[in-house]
C-alpha cells in the first residue's frame, strides 16, 4: 500500500452528517501539525511525525466511528493494531510519545475533529450532547497539561471565522 495514495483516504465515511464533505486524512494530519505547533511551539519531531502518519492505516482497514470506539474499546484496540501494522507496511514507525506530548496530541486530534465539524455544521455540533461532552473532555485535558488558554483561543478564533 502506498502512503501517498493512503493520505487521500476520506474521513467521516461512517457519519451520515459529514460523509458527503471531503476531508482527506492528509488535511486532518496537516491541521493536527498546525495545532501542535500553535499549542506547544517546542513540540517534538516525533509528535509531528505521529500527526503525519497516525491515520494512514485507515486506507487499509477503514475507520471506526468514535461512538463505536468508546462503546467497544476492546475492538478499537484490535483495530488500532491493524492500523499500526498497515502504517508499518507503508514504511513508517508509529512514534510513541512521552505522557505530556501524548496528551497534547490527543487534544489536537480531537480538537481538529471538533473544529472541522463545527465549521461545517455549527448548529448540529452545538446541539449535540456528544460533541459538547467531547470538547469538555478536550478542555479538561488541556487544563491538566497547562494549554487551556491556547485551546480556548483557537476555538474562539475559528468560531469567529476571522483570518
Amino acid at each position: 500500500m502506498n502512503f501517498w495514495l493512503a493520505s487521500h483516504t476520506q474521513r467521516w465515511h461512517t457519519n451520515p452528517k459529514f460523509a458527503h464533505i471531503s476531508d482527506p486524512i492528509s488535511g486532518h494530519s496537516g491541521r493536527i501539525s498546525l495545532l501542535l505547533l500553535k499549542i506547544d511551539p517546542s513540540i517534538s519531531r516525533e509528535a509531528l511525525a505521529l500527526a503525519a502518519v497516525h491515520d494512514l492505516g485507515e486506507a487499509y482497514c477503514g475507520d471506526l466511528a468514535a461512538p463505536f470506539k468508546w462503546k467497544h474499546p476492546d475492538v478499537a484496540a484490535v483495530f488500532n493494531d491493524f492500523e499500526t501494522n498497515a502504517i508499518g507496511e507503508m514504511g513508517f514507525d508509529v512514534p510513541v510519545l512521552e505522557e505530556r506530548e501524548a496528551t497534547i496530541f490527543r487534544i489536537c486530534d480531537s480538537l481538529d475533529a471538533y473544529l472541522w465539524a463545527s465549521w461545517n455544521a455549527p448548529e448540529y455540533v452545538a446541539n449535540r450532547n456528544d460533541w459538547q461532552v467531547m470538547i469538555s473532555k478536550v478542555r479538561q485535558l488541556a487544563l491538566d497539561v497547562g494549554v487551556l488558554d491556547q485551546v480556548n483561543t483557537i476555538i474562539k478564533e475559528v468560531h469567529d471565522g476571522g483570518f
